[in-house]
């Protein structure tokens, strides 16, 4: 098939060239079609389905004060999703720990839970230093 292609491209048979045309050829034809592959893929944003470049511990340890505050308020998920203006399953996920919210998400829900960013963040690390002291052995 790549013979009659390449004739049809050329207008010689490919048995008249030399060796190291002949591998030239393949080698164009090759790209060619690589490239042409390439193209027609979509690209695709974000990282691939259940790979995570964050740390899991803080991710859970802010999502649990975030639970937590919002617990303690009486508030909804859904409602405070709203008033931070995030998607109601994605706030879901940062409350389980499965996501690792920006800077910026942090402000929104700080703002919707009616407390200060620094506040949560404070609270975060209170509770990593709980689960690192609990979690090393005694002397």
């Amino acid at each position: 098939m790549l013979f009659l292609q390449l004739e049809e491209e050329t207008g010689e048979h490919p048995e008249t060239r030399s060796g190291y045309e002949l591998k030239i050829t393949w080698f164009l034809l090759y790209l060619t079609a690589t490239l042409a592959r390439m193209q027609t893929r979509a690209m695709r944003r974000g990282r691939p389905t259940g790979v995570t470049t964050f740390e899991s511990a803080p991710a859970r340890a802010f999502g649990e004060v975030v639970r937590a505050a919002r617990v303690e308020d009486g508030v909804a998920q859904e409602t405070l999703a709203h008033l931070a203006n995030i998607e109601r399953s994605h706030m879901g996920k940062i409350e389980r720990g499965l996501h690792m919210p920006t800077l910026a998400m942090v402000l929104k829900i700080a703002r919707a839970l009616n407390r200060s960013a620094g506040e949560l963040v404070l609270e975060t690390e209170a509770r990593l230093a709980n689960q690192a002291a609990g979690a090393k052995p005694d002397a």
